[in-house]
């Protein structure tokens, strides 16, 4: 019995003693993680960890000629924001108001990420502003200072993102295309973002209209009325050496294009406002584009199924790229001399001091 009693005691020292290792080691996993925005809050100098990693999300939504937006599952109608299509700030709380973007970490900097028990994390985006070069600060594209969070290998970003719209005055889709419409779908800023377009092929005889895909937009705020910037084959042919390139009538024709100019396939065939007709939706005779990862000639497409008119087929993407550099600051290692005393001779010994923080 004496036996038993003493093998209890030792079992209970043993459980507290676990709990307690456990609560230390738990305690030693905390990371005080401070957020610091480039541009704005001071940036340490020293206890640079690794190289900075970036990565860019996106938003995309769609609005239906039925007379609401679509976003991941969730239905915004027009009367919730009340038929004001240009508020942005009301869209962005519709849709949920905040995000959680996350990022796979390289193994080794996640490890070394979270042995730091207080991290600084500078954030900062690519985003460069038009007319000045200088980089914008993530408030250009977040509403607040966003949170940070290291857990299973990855980095968990959240925040409140912005949308922003091009607010140019009378700068519309109506008076690009010279045609009415009983919607006013704004243009996202080309800063931020772009629109988006789903294809369809044009009703003729008794073929049916048929979703071809989503495409691109371009759009461009100093000349609304611009179509996109892809080189022409007689341009092309100057820069590049492409067999048989006379073969070509558009560039578009010729394989591997994205690659061999380094531009993303949807971008050289984007579709411009003023290349869109009418309230129709068909779009203006004599170019290319692509949609749904193949080329299509405009005659034969258009902007939605007859829904242009009322705000159909037509689509946001809101582009958020983040850059993250992690800082370990350490100790100051700065050191302050003293002044040399003015009477010291020429190459006599003089005994300074320095004073290291």
């Amino acid at each position: 019995m004496k036996n038993i009693g003493v093998f209890t005691i030792i079992f209970i020292v043993f459980i507290v003693a676990n709990v307690f290792l456990i609560n230390e080691y738990v305690k030693a996993q905390e990371i005080n993680i401070e957020v610091l925005i480039d541009g704005l809050d001071d940036v340490p100098n020293v206890g640079r960890i690794g190289e900075s990693i970036k990565f860019e999300k996106h938003i995309e939504m769609w609005h239906h000629s039925g007379g609401y937006w679509s976003y991941e599952g969730i239905k915004i109608y027009d009367s919730e924001l009340e038929n004001n299509l240009t508020d942005e700030d009301a869209l962005a709380k519709a849709i949920k108001g905040e995000f959680t973007f996350e990022c796979d970490l390289d193994s080794e900097l996640y490890e070394r990420l979270i042995k730091i028990e207080d991290l600084k994390v500078v954030c900062s985006t690519t985003l460069k502003n038009p007319i000045t070069d200088e980089y914008k600060t993530i408030y250009d594209i977040f509403y607040e200072k966003p949170s940070i969070e290291l857990k299973n290998g990855k980095i968990y970003f959240k925040g409140k993102p912005k949308l922003n719209f091009f607010k140019g005055d009378r700068i519309n889709f109506e008076y690009i295309i010279g045609d009415i419409l009983d919607v006013q779908i704004p243009f996202v800023d080309p800063d931020y973002g772009m629109n988006l377009y789903a294809i369809w092929s044009r009703k003729s005889g008794g073929n049916k209209s048929v979703g071809l895909g989503g495409a691109w937009g371009y759009f461009n705020k100093d000349d609304p009325f611009a179509t996109p910037n892809v080189p022409t084959i007689d341009e092309i042919k100057h820069l590049v050496n492409i067999p048989n390139i006379e073969n070509y009538s558009h560039i578009l024709d010729i394989p591997n294009i994205d690659k061999i100019l380094e531009r993303p396939i949807q971008e050289l065939g984007a579709i411009a406002p003023s290349q869109i007709k009418d309230s129709s939706g068909h779009l203006v005779e004599g170019f290319k584009l692509v949609c749904g990862g193949k080329v299509y000639v405009s005659d034969e497409c258009s902007v939605g199924s007859g829904t242009f008119k009322k705000g159909g087929a037509v689509g946001f993407r809101f582009d958020y790229p983040i850059v993250l550099t992690f800082y370990a600051p350490g100790n100051d290692l700065s050191a302050n001399f003293e002044e040399i005393p003015s009477g010291a001779v020429k190459d006599s010994e003089v005994l300074v001091s320095v004073v290291v923080n």
